[in-house]
């Protein structure tokens, strides 16, 4: 639950593109679709797909923190105000 959550923040925030948030929170809500199928001990045709969003969107994270950065500008803007 915690992923949707940063995922809000960073579509909220103006130094992220929004598109990471939404990624950020699809891959929180994958982790929620992973922990329900777990609990219920379901095995369908969907099971385990889950996980490769989360991967997706920790990853799209992960990456886009470590080439691009935060837009300083916007961030001082943000912390100015």
């Amino acid at each position: 639950f915690a992923l949707v959550l940063e995922g809000w923040l960073v579509f909220r925030a103006r130094y992220f593109p929004q598109w990471l948030g939404a990624l950020y929170m699809l891959a929180g809500g994958c982790y929620l679709v992973s922990a329900v199928e777990f609990f219920l001990n379901l095995h369908g045709p969907a099971a385990g797909w889950s996980m490769y969003g989360s991967f997706a969107g920790e990853a799209a994270m992960a990456l886009w923190l470590l080439i691009a950065g935060v837009d300083e500008a916007r961030w001082r803007e943000a912390a100015g105000a």
